[in-house]
């Protein structure tokens, strides 16, 4: 009989900048602060899934991980799906490892230094590595932010929208929770004189519609249940994921309603037996504020078009009808990837988030997306022994 996994402990490093460390370094500071969160020994590590670094990619990174931190898994498997969709796939893969019995405890980890690792004199989020779309995209001035600015200025063309009132309440949001977060990179107050003033990057989007770049890495352990009820912690359980991809390069972009977001969310909600109206806080990868809108309406928490009032409401706030990143997200927490976006449903389910805690927390729902929509995943968790 399968009895499922759960999530036993969570770490992640300090947020911001890094001078001098590897992102295998701040990856394994992460691991260490989780299985110390777990109280669980790294000797007894049998599994490892990591997501390699985008700035200094190297070859077999999860093996780097296992060399550094002297651990002796049965495995150790790179899982670069994209974007929060990735830690989904880990958890996933893990627990399947669980059920056939081949390991018992596993470690999944991500983190990166975006921020100090840059080339010199460059801006913004620079991958060193390719991305199939150099010959197609990038050689007419395409990039991460021109392709998700092309993808808001169509959702504010098909609502009718002005990125004041669709974009700038998430922005604001996002800052309030992060205001809450000690390990918050940019915890300055906003207002919506601070949006209107900040500078245009790509329109529609002006610089506090893009998350920032940083340095940072998390990592959460996953164990079996008989492991788990020797533990002295309060477990986290997977209750149903589901994904859909649609496409790689932003030219074959499909519109909006046929993303692959609100199939993935279906499909969790169906697996979990839950709906929309169960979940308690929401946790989604915020690159841009344009993705909060896109992902919050096509997981039905609101209508098509509604989010940036709902969220000019409160009902985005730690404290209102639907919580989302109480943790401040990527755009005021700072840019890892939306593993931290795991880490943080994981702590609200448990309690521990101090003031920015989401009142009786029992259902908590990760959602995000790689590369440009091109493929879009949910999952929900719960507290306790589900």
């Amino acid at each position: 009989m399968r009895e499922g996994a759960v999530i036993v402990g969570i770490g992640e490093t300090r947020v911001g900048k890094h001078p001098g460390r590897s992102a295998l370094d701040l990856q394994c500071e992460a691991v260490r602060r989780a299985l110390a969160d777990a109280r669980i020994d790294k000797a007894r590590v049998d599994g490892v899934y990591a997501l390699g670094s985008y700035i200094q990619p190297t070859q077999l990174h999860g093996l780097g991980v296992v060399e550094y931190l002297g651990l002796t898994p049965r495995l150790a498997e790179i899982v670069d799906v994209g974007g929060t969709v990735a830690f989904i796939a880990m958890i996933q893969n893990a627990m399947a490892a669980i059920d056939a019995g081949r390991l018992e405890i596993a470690v999944c980890v991500y983190g990166d230094n975006a921020a100090t690792h840059r080339p010199p004199g460059t801006h913004g989020y620079v991958a060193q590595m390719t991305t199939g779309a150099e010959e197609f995209e990038e050689i007419f001035g395409s990039s991460i932010v021109v392709s998700y600015a092309l993808l808001a200025r169509r959702y504010l063309d098909l609502h009718g929208l002005e990125p004041e009132e669709a974009f700038a309440p998430i922005a604001l949001t996002a800052r309030r929770h992060a205001m809450l977060n000690d390990n918050a990179a940019y915890r300055k107050p906003i207002t919506v004189e601070d949006y209107r003033a900040s500078p245009w990057i790509a329109e529609p989007f002006r610089r506090l519609d893009c998350s920032p770049v940083v340095d940072g890495a998390g990592a959460f352990v996953i164990v079996s249940r008989r492991v788990a009820r020797e533990l002295d912690v309060t477990p986290v359980s997977y209750l149903g994921a589901g994904s859909q991809a649609t496409h790689k390069i932003v030219s074959l972009t499909p519109d909006i309603p046929e993303l692959g977001m609100a199939e993935a969310g279906r499909r969790a909600f169906a697996e979990a037996g839950l709906a929309p109206q169960d979940v308690d806080l929401l946790t989604v990868h915020d690159g841009f504020t344009a993705s909060v809108s896109i992902t919050v309406e096509a997981l039905g928490f609101c209508g098509a078009g509604e989010c940036g009032r709902f969220a000019a409401e409160g009902g985005l706030g730690f404290d209102g009808a639907l919580p989302v990143n109480p943790h401040g997200g990527l755009l005021s927490q700072g840019h890892v990837g939306g593993m931290l976006h795991v880490l943080e449903a994981v702590r609200q389910l448990r309690g521990d988030s101090g003031p920015r805690q989401v009142k009786d927390a029992e259902i908590a729902a990760v959602s995000g997306n790689g590369n440009i929509f091109s493929i879009c995943g949910a999952m929900l968790l719960g507290k306790g022994l589900a």
